[in-house]
């Protein structure tokens, strides 16, 4: 059985992990919207030209 010491340790490392994750994601879906912004001002309209 765990003591209470334990399951707050055990809370701290979830949070912890949940914190990390979210942080992760938020660094992850901010370069691909910076890099589909890239992409679509660029490759698209060379490529959509009509000129």
């Amino acid at each position: 059985m765990d003591t209470n010491e334990e399951q707050q340790v055990s809370r701290k490392r979830l949070i912890g992990r949940i914190l990390a994750f979210a942080a992760t994601f938020v660094v992850f879906a901010s370069l691909l919207w910076l890099l589909w912004g890239n992409l679509r001002q660029n490759v698209w309209v060379y490529y959509t030209d009509d000129a």
